[in-house]
């Protein structure tokens, strides 16, 4: 059952079935190491989302002020 799960993770992930590993440890730690990358580039993908939708939102809230400014002096 434990092999079953690190080729299907390996799988998922693309590393290929040669990273099997001989011992129990071996093989969580191949799991733990697959799953783990695979959620920290989810995590790291989500934040350059944010950053980069909170840079134009900024943008455009900067734009609206400077408009707000100008017909507030007329």
């Amino acid at each position: 059952m434990l092999d079953a799960l690190v080729m299907v993770s390996n799988a998922f992930t693309s590393n290929g079935y040669v990273v099997l590993g001989q011992s129990i440890p071996g093989k969580i730690d191949s799991v733990l190491l697959v799953w783990s990358g695979y959620v920290l580039s989810g995590v790291s993908t989500a934040t350059l989302t944010a950053a980069i939708i909170l840079k134009n939102v900024n943008k455009r809230l900067d734009k609206f002020e400077d408009k707000l400014d100008e017909i507030s002096k007329k």
